[in-house]
């Protein structure tokens, strides 16, 4: 999880946009690192700082989940949600 929110903060720092958009170019293999910036953008705008995990996202994974496990469809998304871990990253600073 803290690996997740660090990696999330990196990118969402203007300071590391080179490094990220060079990254991006490595791994899409283009030619130039500016080919890249539409997909900085589109990288910075599909992540949140704050990853607290919510109902409606947990009652999806169930639903997902639940069509080969009968056992996971029974299960209330409201009854087993745990953001504590998310709290003490955000207590630590992290975002």
């Amino acid at each position: 999880m803290r690996a997740i929110v660090e990696t999330i903060s990196f990118i969402q720092d203007p300071v590391n946009k080179a490094a990220v958009m060079q990254s991006l170019a490595r791994g899409l293999r283009l030619r130039k690192i500016e080919e890249a910036e539409v997909g900085y953008e589109m990288i910075k705008g599909l992540y949140d700082r704050r990853i607290y995990p919510t109902v409606e996202g947990l009652r999806n994974v169930i639903s997902l989940l639940g069509k080969t496990n009968e056992k996971i469809r029974r299960l209330k998304a409201e009854d087993i949600i745990d953001d504590r871990i998310v709290r003490k990253l955000e207590r630590e600073g992290l975002f």
